[in-house]
Order: structure tokens, then sequence, then C-alpha cells
């Protein structure tokens, strides 16, 4: 099933939802990074793993948004 580009981009939003949905308080506050310096702590099994491939995956989609060339075709993100 072909999805129209608006169909498409509400999915993406809401699938990037919830992954930050996921994170924890502090993780969701890497995944809100905009620039600059970014402190992560190094303490083992704080999340920097997950935290950082989520607000990896948010930053790529919102940029991937905000160019609006979000299309169906290859349906990246599932």
């Amino acid at each position: 099933m072909a999805l129209t580009k608006p169909d498409l981009t509400l999915h993406l939003h809401q699938a990037l939802d919830n992954l930050k949905a996921q994170l924890r308080p502090g993780q969701q506050a890497m995944a809100e990074w905009q620039g600059g310096a970014l402190a992560v702590s190094a303490v083992p099994g704080s999340g920097k793993s997950t935290g950082m491939a989520i607000a990896t995956a948010i930053l790529l989609a919102k940029r991937y948004l905000q160019q609006g060339t979000a299309t169906n075709q290859g349906n990246w993100f599932w």
C-alpha cells in the first residue's frame, strides 16, 4: 500500500514520538540536542548507546523532513 506524502509525514512523526517516549529524561535531553557541545555521562549502564542511537535517528528524520523530501520510496523508516 502506497502512502501519500501527508500520511507518510504523519507516520514518521508518530514513529519519532514513539522512539522518544522510550527514553529516560536525560536521554530525552540528548535527543532534543540542537547543536554545540554535548556532554554524555560515561557511567556504565546509563543508556549512552540507546540514547545516542535514538537521538541520531530523530535528528536525521527531522532534517529529512525539513528538506521536504519525505517520500514513500523505499519505505526507509520501517
